[in-house]
């Protein structure tokens, strides 16, 4: 269960790290993928899908549901019982984290979860809606839920937030996240140099602010194009205001594809971020041959 999946892209890191699991997994196992009908920020429904029904796709099944139908559909398939795993790729999500969690707790079936907090327990992430994010967790522990399911923590680092956050007693499978496949990739000819991009969630969390202001003082013809969706508003307008130059361009998200052929035409990928799970992007361009 998961807020968003392909052919999202807008949410960046939390949908690739779902679809490349699952396209690792899915000769393997059945897989059943449980998502919102939308891409991240988006009003409306995508137009190229099926929407409320499960579809097969690509060797996998997926349900795009409606707002409508979200808690339904994620009530009916936990009660039936018919999954061995319910895995959450989320902590602080409402519809796709907190409201399973509180059906597999009536239908007596949190034995069967394995959340995956995505880097939302580390530091550089909590300090953000600190007290909202404090008050969510007092209350999970309360319920004692942490102690009933598992966690999925890609490395050793997150595993420590995980247990700073919810005790030392916590059970946690450490399995790494699942890369971009790497396909050799040349760079164009010309000089690259003085290109940076930014290809990221805009978010306080990811840090553009600091890397405007510091761009702006620098005396030279470097330029920073930035790519990303504003899941902040109040966050992107200050941003925006503080660009005084031509030299720094915010162009919106863009689909995978596409930022890849971006990669391969800048000089150098920054990404100042207070907190990472894993930063598939940091991946993605070096795989098209981008410093970092």
């Amino acid at each position: 269960m998961t807020d968003w999946y392909v052919p999202g892209f807008k949410a960046g890191g939390p949908i690739r790290s779902v679809y490349n699991l699952s396209e690792l997994l899915k000769t393997k196992l059945s897989i059943n993928i449980l998502t919102s009908d939308r891409d991240l920020m988006d009003e409306k429904p995508f137009s190229n899908v099926i929407l409320n029904d499960w579809r097969s796709c690509d060797g996998v099944k997926i349900f795009y549901a409606t707002k409508s139908e979200e808690k339904k559909q994620i009530r009916k398939s936990i009660a039936s019982e018919k999954f061995d795993i319910i895995y959450l790729n989320s902590f602080f999500s409402f519809p796709f984290a907190i409201y399973p969690l509180m059906i597999a707790l009536r239908y007596n079936q949190l034995t069967k979860v394995v959340l995956a907090p995505r880097g939302m327990l580390g530091e550089g992430a909590l300090k953000f809606k600190k007290v909202k994010k404090q008050l969510f967790i007092w209350g999970f522990k309360i319920i004692g839920i942490q102690n009933r399911i598992r966690f999925h923590a890609t490395d050793r680092f997150e595993s420590l937030s995980i247990k700073k956050a919810l005790g030392q007693k916590v059970e946690i499978l450490e399995v790494k996240n699942i890369p971009v496949q790497v396909i050799e990739s040349e760079k164009p000819k010309f000089d690259l140099e003085n290109a940076f991009i930014f290809a990221s969630r805009i978010s306080p969390k990811k840090n553009l602010l600091w890397l405007i202001e510091r761009f702006e003082r620098i005396a030279s013809d470097s330029f920073l194009n930035i790519y990303g969706e504003a899941d902040d508003i109040d966050y992107i307008d200050v941003c925006r205001s503080l660009i005084k130059t031509e030299r720094i361009v915010l162009h919106g998200a863009i689909p995978p594809d596409e930022l890849r052929v971006v990669f391969e035409k800048s000089g150098f990928f920054v990404l100042p971020t207070h907190n990472e799970n894993f930063g598939h992007a940091i991946i993605e361009a070096k795989a098209a041959g981008c410093p970092v």
